[in-house]
């Protein structure tokens, strides 16, 4: 402490003392300032009391570095001084701190009980001093900054253990604010300028009028093991010895009582009519992915409108912006952070965003680049009682994807696919992604349930492709059907009912322009070459006939061409075999009393059915014969989709046939399969 005539040095002022000091009292107690006033030994009155162009400097030495500021000058005047119970004296002081702060108090004082009515300012007040008490928590540096405060001050009911009853109306706000991540050299969190006016706080109340932060900036980086540079930021910086604090919480522990736990007090009543948000900017940056990723919101304006503790109290959310390297958010909704359980119901949108800038998660998760396309997100939350409630609307347009990408973490499932099924003839795709939950339990995350949601829709898209087409056009039977075709055994052609679900895939792949339709012909060997051979012995019935009607005709009611048929036999046996073939189908002869004779009759449809049996058999099936019916099979297919629903015939692959149809209730079953 300097004074013109010299200095005074003023060390360990705090220090416990070991003996009662000359008025009795023990180290630390505080002076019995009732009682003083109750039972003055003296009474004094100062008229005027000047100190000028004084100056001190205080450092805590338990810091590192020490804390330091210093005071130079100090000018107060004191008027009125008096030691009577209630009298006022008025005090005038201008303080300059640390060569740039100043502090001007002015008002009125009483001494006895200490009370105080005084109009205070204080401007540019440095930050940076507090460097030493930031350096143990956490790796910041508070590269400069002041704060500032004009207002009148009313302090009552100061009393010993208490807290005294402070009042304060007027203003406050900081300028040119700038902090550094000491481990990176970077700027954290930075603003131009934080202003609060119309501040009214009490004990029991506290009011803003407006809040104003202009140029603000944060910088928000995710690292590759997921964690975040605020997280780290924000960790202790320096290491501190806990094994002493251990033993004396031990110590502390053991000697207490046992105590209820107090349950902390209510908060005070809080109400902010509006906060303005004026050109303020945040980067982002993804450093956990394959490719890194990093984006920006800048020009963020907009304000929030109403903001209370009250239970039924609402503020208004209206926010405007812009994302680096393009697009727009806005905010628009209500909020209530204020109030105990968080009461939100907002509505964020993302507009005009261009995928290709999501390419580093594309290809972290996806292995795929992103080629082409722009993104609407309009996220819908709601809170209450801790419960979320989310809508999210996700549209992507004209989203392509680009080279594939080694990752890891890629899904292995086919996104090209997905994207195709979902995508529809306007080149865009439209999502709506729910979201419930509660904010109190561990297990719940937003951002886990959404992803959980899209990996699901991929899946089932993928997994199911058929069955989303159905549903997208309202195929009456199971969507599923719609991924194969039944022909019946040895045909070519369809049933109705197939041709109507081949029509109904047609309208389907109309709707989804970028899938392609894989078709491979397929016959079932055993039972396609069956049906063949009835198809040519047929042939072969209806040839003779047609050549010689007149000796092969069948008689009216025949169900047999019985001459053809032994002629047939014969041709291909020999004129021994028929009468072998003869004697084999003969049954005795049933007479008009209905039962058998002596003598016997020719059974002649088993006779007919047993020679066609034995001349269908003969008859050769060639794989070629095969090969070609699978293949007309599939061209079938293609010739009704491009002719019937006007699919485009080059969405349309003929892919080699085989002998690999299924049988499936009594039908040979083809196959069919999309691809992008």
């Amino acid at each position: 402490m300097a004074t013109e005539w010299g200095a005074l040095r003023l060390t360990n002022v705090w220090r416990p003392q070991r003996k009662p000091d000359l008025l009795g009292r023990s180290a630390g107690e505080a002076p019995d300032i009732t009682s003083a006033a109750q039972k003055p030994l003296w009474k004094i009155t100062v008229a005027e009391t000047v100190v000028d162009d004084l100056s001190f400097a205080f450092t805590d030495s338990t810091t590192t570095p020490p804390f330091s500021v210093e005071i130079d000058p100090l000018d107060l005047t004191l008027r009125g001084l008096s030691s009577e119970p209630g009298a006022e004296f008025a005090l005038d002081a201008d303080v300059t701190i640390e060569k740039t702060g100043k502090l001007a108090v002015g008002g009125v004082v009483v001494a006895l009980p200490p009370s105080a009515r005084v109009k205070a300012e204080l401007s540019d007040f440095p930050l940076p001093i507090f460097q030493p008490y930031i350096n143990p928590f956490a790796h910041l540096e508070i590269v400069s900054g002041t704060i500032g405060a004009a207002g009148e001050i009313e302090i009552t009911d100061v009393k010993p253990g208490t807290i005294p009853n402070v009042r304060f109306t007027g203003a406050a706000g900081s300028k040119n604010f700038v902090t550094k991540d000491t481990r990176q050299n970077e700027n954290l969190v930075t603003w131009r300028s934080l202003d609060l006016s119309g501040v009214s706080y009490a004990p029991d109340n506290i009011h803003v009028s407006e809040v104003k932060s202009a140029e603000a900036y944060a910088k928000i980086v995710v690292y590759p093991d997921r964690t975040t540079n605020f997280a780290a930021v924000f960790a202790p910086s320096m290491p501190t010895d806990t094994t002493s604090a251990d033993s004396s919480a031990a110590g502390d522990d053991a000697a207490a009582p046992p105590s209820k736990k107090q349950s902390s007090p209510p908060p005070i009543p809080t109400t902010i009519d509006i906060v303005k948000v004026v050109d303020c900017t945040a980067d982002f940056s993804d450093l956990s992915l394959i490719l890194p990723f990093s984006a920006d919101i800048h020009s963020l304006n907009g304000d929030i409108r109403g903001l209370s503790s009250a239970e039924l109290a609402r503020a208004g959310v209206t926010m405007d912006g812009s994302v680096n390297p393009s697009g727009l958010v806005s905010v628009r909704g209500e909020i209530n952070p204020l109030r105990g359980d968080l009461y939100t119901d907002l509505s964020v949108v993302f507009k005009d965003f261009d995928l290709p800038t999501l390419t580093p998660y594309s290809g972290h998760f996806a292995g795929r680049e992103i080629d082409k396309g722009k993104m609407m997100l309009d996220l819908k939350y709601r809170v209450s009682e801790r419960e979320i409630l989310g809508e999210n609307k996700i549209v992507l347009d004209q989203l392509e994807l680009g080279r594939k990408i080694e990752s890891p973490d890629a899904t292995s499932l086919p996104v090209g696919l997905a994207i195709a099924l979902l995508k529809n003839r306007d080149g865009v795709i439209d999502l709506d992604i729910p979201v419930k939950g509660n904010l109190d339990d561990p297990k719940f995350s937003i951002k886990g349930v959404i992803i959980d949601v899209l990996v699901n829709i991929v899946t089932k898209a993928v997994m199911a492709p058929f069955s989303l087409l159905g549903k997208l056009v309202g195929f009456g039977g199971d969507s599923e059907e719609m991924s194969y075709i039944d022909f019946d055994p040895g045909a070519r052609g369809l049933s109705p009912s197939e041709q109507e679900k081949i029509a109904k895939l047609g309208e389907a792949l109309n709707e989804r322009p970028q899938l392609r339709l894989d078709v491979r012909g397929r016959v079932h060997p055993a039972e396609d070459s069956k049906a063949i051979r009835k198809q040519k012995f047929a042939a072969l019935v209806t040839g003779r006939i047609q050549k010689n009607p007149k000796k092969y005709t069948p008689a009216e009611g025949a169900a047999y061409p019985a001459k053809l048929f032994r002629d047939l036999y014969k041709e291909q046996f020999g004129k021994d075999a028929v009468k072998t073939l003869d004697e084999r189908f003969q049954v005795p002869k049933i007479g008009k009393d209905g039962k058998p004779k002596d003598d016997t009759v020719l059974d002649e449809p088993a006779f007919c059915a047993e020679i066609e049996k034995a001349l269908t058999d003969l008859q050769p099936v060639a794989d070629s014969e095969l090969n070609t019916l699978a293949l007309d099979r599939a061209v079938g297919i293609k010739n009704i989709l491009v002719q019937t629903s006007a699919v485009e015939p080059t969405r349309i692959f003929i892919l080699d046939p085989d002998n690999q149809g299924a049988l499936e209730n009594a039908k040979v079953r083809l196959e069919l399969e999309l691809s992008d």
